[in-house]
């Protein structure tokens, strides 16, 4: 059995992995948005990580923190978090464009290290918790038969 920090490194593990194909999502829609189309940096951020939400939601849900909860309340708790995060994207989008006046190349950077940090924590505690009161899933009698 896995001590409790044990599996809290292990689900951070398997958030990271998801967190690295949802940015990679996140970066790509953006570059391609920014710089082939021409589209404003900020705008293309939103849209960036608009596109990166479904995958980020299935691989969280499923992968990374095993949800057994229902698939409405995971989503809208998830759905909440991340309008707050697109608001910093927008935020960190901005103040490296705008205050910054750096390349938008590390306004996405910002965002990759700034919104995982944030999003781990609330999703483990908030998001994909574990329902109180809900009964868990109990041997399967079929399975656990000899």
């Amino acid at each position: 059995m896995l001590l409790a920090s044990d599996a809290l490194a292990l689900k951070a593990l398997r958030f990271g992995f998801v967190g690295a194909l949802s940015g990679l999502v996140f970066a790509v829609t953006t570059t391609i948005l920014t710089g082939e189309i021409g589209l404003n940096p900020k705008l293309a951020s939103v849209v960036g990580y608009l596109a990166s939400m479904p995958p980020n939601f299935v691989g969280n849900r499923h992968f990374a923190f095993k949800s057994e909860n229902m698939l409405s309340e995971d989503l809208l708790r998830f759905i909440l978090l991340h309008a707050g995060n697109i608001l910093l994207t927008v935020f960190a989008m901005g103040a490296v464009v705008d205050l910054l006046q750096l390349h938008y190349l590390f306004g996405i950077i910002a965002a990759i290290v700034v919104v995982p940090c944030v999003n781990f924590a609330t999703m483990n505690w908030w998001v994909f918790r574990k329902a109180v009161g809900r009964p868990q899933p109990g041997p399967n009698i079929f399975r656990d038969r000899v």
